[in-house]
């Protein structure tokens, strides 16, 4: 068949059509039955039926349990390379690159899976070149592809470009390694008062040491993804806390209570409704925003595809969007989900600009005997078709969360208390010098609004999107409010967008944004 430049979905539905029509479980089945019976009647002897019948039935259970392997692999994780053969193999490698291939087939083999006289022949050829020679920081780059790290959506089609192109591990030729070893291990002085200092030294040493997570900072769009207790979690909410030491507001959205509370979020949403308006709320947002007006608002949608399939959440219009208006915006959007798909999460026909539009970050993890996953601390870098490898250096994984297991968010908390929260409160350090009392209460603050938050009979006056607005930080709610008004007006926008008609309770909600104006230095674009 001709199957250059196939989608995802033709690969797939190519691949397991395959893995149907190569077992023929019930010709095998019954081929035993009539060789034994053949045999019973050559032999004239009842029992000489059984051997033919029970070897000729048990493989046809062995095959159909080799079929149904197959195809859950195909389907559910989208390894296909393991069932391809000739032109099909050749097209599949060409178009997603041999990396890809090797890395499906590398994993199809070590769950057992029966791989195509081509297919083993290709991964038997790659590991005679693999027993060449390579430089010292080659190697240790080429340890994730052992199987015990792996994963099938680490290297299938959902982690690489549209576009037909070589792929290499090779390391740009300014990444040198290290002079040593105990420089690598060596961890950062972290002794600078001010948080932001202190982000930047954390970042510096991050970056030297093979995590450079810096370069995420100023991106508008980090979708990280993995299994369950792969640590794409953990590298998103590492993220989300360097961003907040460096005075950006960040919200975090979940379906369910299951948050990281410890941190200072600008904003919770904890449950299906609030999530199901905070992509509501943010979509326009984006859409409406100005240049670089979002440039100090992030955010953390989790549960992506959860939020798409089970809850039926529309996130059409939120992706699409970060991916067309939020370089502009200077929104800071990261998505955490089990897998990198446009189509799973609602977008359908812009998965070449979803390739461009995100940094994917595929988070590898490993299974143990009994089938229990842990993280390894190493993450596959997408960066418009670009592939990179990341590791956490060992020295951020000495502090232990609840579960007595490495966390390098404990570890960050631990040496940013600034960011941490008091009942949902964050704590910020004055700028002048001035530090919080013991209340959390900052120089400037409301004392009967300790935490920041808008005020309740202000919302109270909004009837449409009052609800909506609940729990934002006064920062961000003037945010939002300045974003969405621009063009419109103040008045008209508080009376059309937020169902207020009362030209008295107009006029205090308008006093009420002047307070934030001039409590946060923010000029208002007319």
């Amino acid at each position: 068949m001709e199957s250059a430049k196939l989608t995802d979905e033709q690969w797939i539905e190519h691949a397991y059509l395959k893995a149907a029509k190569g077992t023929h479980t019930g010709l095998i089945g019954v081929s035993g039955i009539v060789a034994g019976v053949a045999l019973a009647a050559v032999t004239g002897t009842g029992f000489a039926f059984l051997p033919p019948a029970i070897i000729g039935i048990h493989t046809a259970w062995r095959r159909n349990k080799e079929m149904s392997e197959s195809q859950t692999a195909i389907q559910q994780y989208g390894c296909v390379a393991h069932e391809l053969e000739g032109h099909s193999l050749g097209e599949y490698c060409e178009q997603y690159g041999d990396e890809t291939a090797i890395a499906q087939l590398i994993w199809a083999e070590k769950k057992g899976l029966r791989l195509s006289p081509d297919a083993e022949a290709l991964l038997n050829l790659w590991r005679q070149r693999q027993e060449k020679p390579k430089p010292q920081r080659k190697e240790s780059l080429n340890k994730l592809l052992e199987p015990a790290t792996l994963t099938p959506s680490a290297f299938t089609n959902q982690a690489v470009g549209s576009e037909s192109e070589e792929r290499s591990i090779d390391l740009p030729a300014n990444d040198e390694p290290d002079d040593s070893d105990e420089q690598r291990s060596m961890e950062p002085d972290l002794s600078n008062p001010d948080p932001r200092a202190r982000m930047v030294d954390l970042l510096t040493v991050l970056g030297r040491d093979g995590f450079p997570l810096g370069s995420l900072i100023h991106h508008p769009f980090v979708w990280f993804y993995g299994a369950s207790q792969s640590g794409k979690t953990t590298a998103a909410l590492m993220l989300a806390i360097a961003r907040l030491a460096l005075d950006h507001q960040v919200g975090y959205f979940s379906t369910d209570d299951d948050y990281p509370k410890r941190i200072a979020w600008s904003e919770v949403a904890s449950n299906f409704r609030a999530y199901s308006q905070g992509v509501d709320r943010m979509t326009r947002a984006i859409e409406s925003a100005s240049k670089h007006s979002l440039k100090h608002q992030s955010v953390i949608f989790d549960e992506m595809l959860a939020a798409a399939s089970q809850y039926e959440i529309d996130l059409q219009k939120l992706l699409t969007a970060v991916l067309m208006k939020g370089p502009k915006s200077g929104i800071g959007f990261i998505g955490i989900s089990q897998n990198d798909t446009s189509g799973a999460h609602g977008l359908k026909g812009m998965d070449a600009t979803w390739r461009s539009g995100r940094v994917g970050i595929f988070a590898v993890h490993t299974e143990d005997e009994m089938g229990e996953r842990s993280p390894t601390g190493k993450y596959l870098i997408d960066r418009n078709g670009r592939e990179d490898r990341w590791e956490l250096p060992s020295w951020i994984l000495t502090e232990t969360n609840e579960y007595g297991h490495p966390d390098p968010v404990v570890w960050m908390l631990t040496r940013f208390p600034e960011l941490t929260s008091s009942n949902g409160s964050r704590q910020t350090p004055d700028r002048d010098g001035q530090n919080p009392d013991k209340t959390g209460t900052s120089a400037g603050q409301n004392p009967d609004n300790p935490h920041g938050l808008v005020d309740k009979p202000v919302l109270g006056l909004i009837q449409e999107l009052g609800q909506n607005w609940a729990g934002l930080s006064e920062r961000s709610f003037l945010g939002l409010f300045l974003t969405l008004s621009k063009g419109m007006g103040r008045t008209r926008f508080i009376e059309q967008h937020m169902g207020v008609t009362s030209g008295r309770k107009r006029q205090e909600i308008s006093k009420y944004i002047d307070s934030l104006l001039a409590k946060f230095q923010v000029e208002e674009t007319r």
